[in-house]
């Protein structure tokens, strides 16, 4: 089932182009009947790396082959009855069994999906597991607001402070990662994958998409994140998270609002 969920090559020109088949936009009617049940039921985006995560950890242990996918227009596109179906307003939103799985912090739902699939992605290991909530933590609390504020920066002169800092940031969080890293990676706890690195590469991903377009920003220029850029590729190979991410152009697309 995941190698047929592979994304198409190609240019998209469009939202029903790229969510295809797995994907459906429903009226507040139809979304209030899904998540009643009786099966799973989640409302998500592609754009949203929060939603990414969760996505790509359903697609991993093969939950989607039995919920229902909500597509759910993001900003102004957002339909005003959504705040029914997600008290928050915001993707991803999961139902089971006709009851909200609320996202406290950041990996609540991805979490309950690796819980409800008995799945290996939050270790049962304390230490790993503390490793891998710490990355998760840092990097929300001090890591990602730089690559947003180089992105929404329009005064030139802010440019080159903002780099510097940026770059800064960036190869301490290489560095962090590399300190917790076990068993040698290329992913946080070694060679399998785990929710840290679910939730962290998801951005990793998009920021290094539009920064490069947008801001002539490389962030793997020079090889100065080895341990993220490792990550990152490793995680591009793997068919469920090719199944749930989406093309450059899409990024550029939807970036272009915060950029320009």
């Amino acid at each position: 089932p995941l190698a047929q969920a592979q994304l198409p090559s190609g240019h998209y020109t469009g939202m029903e182009q790229l969510i295809g088949t797995e994907g459906t936009r429903a009226d507040l009617a139809e979304c209030q009947r899904r998540a009643a049940g009786p099966g799973p039921a989640f409302f998500s985006n592609r754009l949203c790396p929060f939603s990414h995560a969760a996505f790509w950890i359903a697609t991993e242990l093969g939950l989607t082959e039995s919920w229902t996918y909500t597509h759910i227009e993001l900003g102004p596109n957002k339909p005003a009855w959504f705040d029914e179906i997600s008290p928050a307003g915001t993707v991803p939103c999961l139902f089971l069994d006709g009851r909200i799985v609320y996202e406290s912090f950041y990996t609540t739902i991805a979490e309950t999906i690796n819980d409800i699939m008995a799945g290996p992605y939050v270790p049962r290991d304390a230490h790993a597991r503390s490793r891998m909530r710490f990355l998760v933590s840092e990097f929300f609390d001090k890591y990602r607001q730089p690559m947003y504020d180089l992105l929404r920066n329009k005064d030139s002169p802010k440019y080159y402070p903002l780099v510097k800092t940026l770059i800064a940031k960036l190869t301490e969080l290489d560095k962090l990662y590399a300190r917790l890293q076990h068993n040698g990676g290329p992913y946080l706890l070694g060679p399998e994958i785990s929710l840290g690195d679910m939730t962290v590469l998801p951005f990793i991903e998009r920021m290094s998409i539009v920064l490069l377009h947008y801001r002539d920003f490389d962030m793997f220029e020079d090889d100065r994140l080895p341990t993220l850029h490792a990550a990152l590729l490793a995680a591009r190979a793997r068919v469920a998270f090719q199944a749930t991410t989406g093309p450059a152009e899409y990024f550029i697309a939807f970036y272009k609002g915060y950029a320009t």
